[in-house]
Formats: C-alpha cells, sequence, structure tokens
C-alpha cells in the first residue's frame, strides 16, 4: 500500500479474511463511483458541478491518468446481486471500461449546449493510472449490463440540472 487509506484498507480485508471460514465473506472494492445522489466531490460530478458554474476545468497532462468509474446504479445492483449470492473473496466493482479525463469531458461535451474552457498543465506528481479487472465480478454475475459512460453522465447531468432548478 502507498499511503494510510490504503494501509488500513489492505488490513480490514485481511481481518474480514479470518472469518471466512466461519461464514462469507465479500469485500467489495469500488472505484470512482458517479451519480445521482453520490458524492458532490466525486470526480465526474465536480466536473459537472464546475462546468455549470462556469468554471474553467484544469487538466493534467492533458487529462492522461486513467479510471474505471462506475455508475451508482450499476453499483446498487451489483451489491444487491452479491448480497444474495453464495460468494465468499474479494470482487473489484469496476466497469471493465477505463477512459481517460478527456474521454470523460467528450462525453459530457455531448450534452451541454455550451462551450466550457478546458486548459492543461504539466503534471507536478507521478501519473497513476487506475485500472481494476472485474473479471471475478463477471464471472459471478456474468448477465450484468453496466451502464455507458455517456448514458451515465447523461443521468448525472440531468439530476444536477433538476436540483439547481429546484433552488431557483
Amino acid at each position: 500500500p502507498f499511503d494510510a487509506y490504503s494501509s488500513m484498507k489492505y488490513k480490514a480485508e485481511k481481518t474480514a479474511k479470518n472469518y471466512s471460514k466461519y461464514f462469507d465473506v465479500v469485500v467489495l472494492r469500488y472505484f470512482f463511483p458517479y451519480g445521482p445522489g453520490t458524492k458532490k466531490d466525486s470526480l465526474i460530478n465536480r466536473l459537472i458541478n464546475n462546468i455549470n458554474k462556469g468554471k474553467e476545468i484544469t487538466l493534467h497532462n492533458g487529462g492522461k491518468p486513467v479510471i474505471n468509474p462506475i455508475f451508482i446504479d450499476d453499483l446498487v445492483g451489483i451489491v444487491s446481486s452479491v448480497t444474495f449470492n453464495n460468494y465468499n473473496g474479494i470482487l473489484n466493482v469496476a466497469s471493465g471500461r477505463s477512459y481517460t479525463f478527456h474521454d470523460i469531458l467528450k462525453a459530457l461535451s455531448g450534452i451541454i449546449d455550451f462551450k466550457f474552457q478546458v486548459i492543461s498543465i504539466p503534471r507536478t506528481k507521478r501519473k497513476v493510472d487506475h485500472i481494476y479487472s472485474n473479471k471475478a465480478l463477471l464471472q459471478l454475475l456474468p448477465d450484468f449490463v453496466f451502464t455507458s459512460l455517456d448514458e451515465g453522465v447523461r443521468y448525472t447531468f440531468d439530476a444536477e440540472f433538476e436540483k439547481m432548478d429546484a433552488i431557483k
């Protein structure tokens, strides 16, 4: 583990595994959840909010870090399905699709009627791609259909605008 958070997560997984001889223990590792009702400061929600406020979007290194975002409805569906399965182990809850920040902005630009400013600055820290295998998840839930990035971003954007209209 690289930091205290990762170290604590690793130790928690090891502790949970000790109980797997008594009952099923499932550790769900989910990455970059986004969508209506998720944290305002999550990456995709933050991008949408900044665009709505007319703020410029800053991309490090041309938006090249890669992530596996998962739409909140998919996450909820997976948690529900796994809860009622006889599974014991660790599952990476990821869409299986990798996107750069630039890809996410491209999806947003397809649904926003106005231009937004994007600037690129050099990276000051080591580039870290966040790519996770969801092979075990797909073996457990082979018929699960993930929401596409374009569709998830559209739902999220529409929900944010509904909230803004309700406040007015």
